[in-house]
Formats: C-alpha cells, sequence, structure tokens
C-alpha cells in the first residue's frame, strides 16, 4: 500500500465519541473526533464558518506514519477548498483509536471538534463541530489487514500469546463493530 506524501499539519486526536441522528447517514453511529484546536485559530475558523453553511468543500486521503515494527498512526488528511482553504491531518494512534477509523470507514463521515484529553460527548455537546463526509477512495480494502494487525499486536503488548491474539482478534473486532455499527431504527419502526 503506497499512499501520495501530502504535508499537512498534524492534529493527534484528543478524545472520541460517536452520535446517531435520525435521517443522517442511515441513522449509523457516526464518530466524533478531538482534536486540540487551541494554538490552531485557522482550524477553529473552518469549523466555526462550515457551521453556517449547509456545504463547503473538502477533499479526504488517508495515509500511514510508519513507526517501530509497522503501521502504528494512520492519517486523515482534509484539504478544506472553500470557503476557506486549509490541509490538516487528523492522527489517529491505533492504539487506542483503531475502532474509531473503522467506525468512520463505516459510516462514511465523522464530525470534527474541539476537544482536550478526557473530554466526552456530554461535556463537549454544545461545542461547534464540523461534519465531513469520507467517501470510500480505496483504504477500506487495506484496513481490514491493518485493524487485524492492530488488535492482534494490542493483545500481544497485553501478554495474550501470539496464536491466541490472532485467534481472539477476529472475535473481538466482530464484538467492537456489533456495538459501533448498530443503526437507529426509522421513527415509523420504533
Amino acid at each position: 500500500m503506497r499512499f501520495e506524501r501530502v504535508k499537512s499539519r498534524i492534529l493527534p486526536i484528543t478524545s472520541s465519541a460517536a452520535m446517531a441522528e435520525e435521517g443522517e447517514f442511515a441513522g449509523k453511529f457516526v464518530p466524533i473526533v478531538m482534536v486540540d484546536i487551541r494554538d490552531h485559530p485557522d482550524v477553529q475558523e473552518v469549523i466555526r464558518v462550515h457551521g453556517h453553511l449547509d456545504s463547503g468543500d473538502c477533499g479526504i486521503e488517508w495515509g500511514v506514519r510508519v513507526g517501530g515494527h509497522g503501521e502504528s498512526t494512520v492519517l486523515l488528511h482534509l484539504e478544506f477548498l472553500r470557503p476557506i482553504a486549509l490541509r490538516i491531518a487528523v492522527a489517529f494512534d491505533l492504539d487506542p483509536f483503531a475502532p474509531i477509523v473503522d467506525n468512520i470507514l463505516h459510516a462514511g463521515a465523522m464530525y470534527l471538534q474541539h476537544g482536550l484529553s478526557g473530554d466526552s460527548y456530554l461535556s463537549t455537546q454544545d461545542a461547534p463541530r464540523l461534519l465531513i463526509e469520507i467517501p470510500d477512495v480505496g483504504f477500506a480494502r487495506h484496513w481490514e489487514w491493518m485493524y487485524r494487525r492492530a488488535v492482534v499486536k494490542v493483545m500481544r503488548a497485553n501478554g495474550a500469546p501470539p496464536k491466541v491474539a490472532k485467534t481472539a482478534a477476529p472475535e473481538y473486532i466482530g464484538k467492537v463493530r456489533s456495538l459501533l455499527w448498530t443503526q437507529m431504527p426509522p421513527v415509523a419502526d420504533r
């Protein structure tokens, strides 16, 4: 897997949550990705301005930052074209944010908002957030292998023997997906 080199300011995730709204993305839980933007007024402005618009243009590209023994961080490059031009990359450390990457790929979207380490949806529910559609650009076909490998790596770091970790990883991923991939039923079905 090879991605074009893209220069972007990298913003690591500080916290995450998810929310589902009736009629939005078929009721899927859409991840809320929180990044510390206190020192990034241009990012604050993009979120603020987009909050008053129906749509804007944002291109995306997935990438991988290699560290140690393989992929350890997935980068989501975001290039806002209008109304404000800005290029950033959101950094997902696969331990602990691999399930969030998986959920973004499933939902086809994410919310971007300011948040500090330890923040939750309840503590930031009134914060402005930007909904970004994340279309399939070919990364998902590589993700399954990366996700399994990341889970095995975490299990091994927590003392699981190699064979046990490889066998348990798909079951773990299935359980996480059964929680995060739940969809809100339409109003007529309730």
